[in-house]
């Protein structure tokens, strides 16, 4: 699903994320326990409550280019115009997420 939230020109990166349990019907992130109890096989999508997310918070490396010199704000403006928010058949979530120090 990442290459859909590509944009126009990215062909390489590495991003700092975490993949969390999404109730898509509250709208809300859900414990890390959640992650282990969704079911995986003969699964319909429709009927899932808990999707997948994927949350990137840091960009270390785009297009060729390390970005570990440049600050944490610059590494995130990388990656805020990199990649664009998405849900996909509400199974995929790509959001850039403010982390905190």
């Amino acid at each position: 699903m990442l290459p859909k939230a590509m944009a126009p020109g990215v062909t390489s990166f590495i991003l700092d994320a975490e993949a969390v349990a999404y109730d898509r019907v509250k709208k809300t992130i859900m414990p890390f326990q959640v992650l282990s109890t969704r079911k995986r096989k003969d699964a319909d999508v429709d009927d899932l409550k808990v999707q997948v997310c994927v949350f990137a918070f840091d960009m270390l490396y785009l297009n060729g280019e390390p970005l570990l010199r440049k600050t944490l704000s610059e590494r995130r403006d990388h990656l805020r115009a990199s990649f664009t928010p998405l849900e996909v058949g509400v199974r995929v979530r790509v959001r850039v997420r403010r982390r905190r120090g």
